[in-house]
């Protein structure tokens, strides 16, 4: 099988090589005894949107974050950014603190592609169904500004408003159920 392959070299290039191999496997530990960073393995004829979820192949259908556990992420992410820690350095000790397996794929997914060279805000959009629309579009709002840390902060209150709201609507409908009892 041929495999289209998106790897950096260690003097900082950024290649695409097609190789045959058996697997998927066998061609990425070809690659890494080259001593080439794999971004990317995808069979030929695969669209690129296909092989993209391959991180979370075995997790089946990918499922949008809870907003509890996304809230502390960002709460997390705001104060390590603010603490003056590259993104790179702060999204791989991110990844170490996320105990969710599919929200955890789905971030080293997103880590490899900043990695490599695309913007937070890219990243997150490209996994669009998993985090609420108006983040990714928050994230490049703060990149172009320079103040994504402000930016990520104004999203938590955002967010801290909206579950609020949340709770009140559920509440107000449980409220009258109760009262009849």
């Amino acid at each position: 099988m041929q495999f289209v392959c998106r790897v950096g070299t260690p003097d900082g290039r950024v290649l695409e090589e097609l190789l045959t191999g058996a697997d998927e496997r066998a061609v990425r530990s070809e690659l890494d005894k080259r001593g080439y960073h794999i971004f990317e393995v995808r069979r030929k004829g695969v669209p690129k949107s296909a092989a993209f979820s391959g991180a979370t192949r075995g997790l089946g259908r990918r499922r949008r974050i809870k907003s509890e556990e996304f809230l502390v992420f960002n709460q997390e992410l705001a104060a390590l950014l603010r603490a003056g820690l590259p993104l790179l350095q702060t999204l791989d000790l991110m990844l170490e603190r996320l105990p969710n397996p599919g929200f955890k794929a789905v971030m080293v997914e997103i880590r490899d592609q900043v990695k490599s060279g695309a913007d937070l805000s890219e990243a997150f959009a490209a996994h669009g169904e998993m985090f609420p629309r108006l983040y990714p579009s928050s994230l490049k709002a703060g990149e172009r500004s320079g103040e994504l840390e402000l930016v990520i902060r104004r999203f938590i209150r955002y967010m801290k408003l909206m579950l609020e709201a949340r709770k009140k609507g559920i509440s107000a409908l449980i409220y009258p159920a109760n009262k009849k009892k």
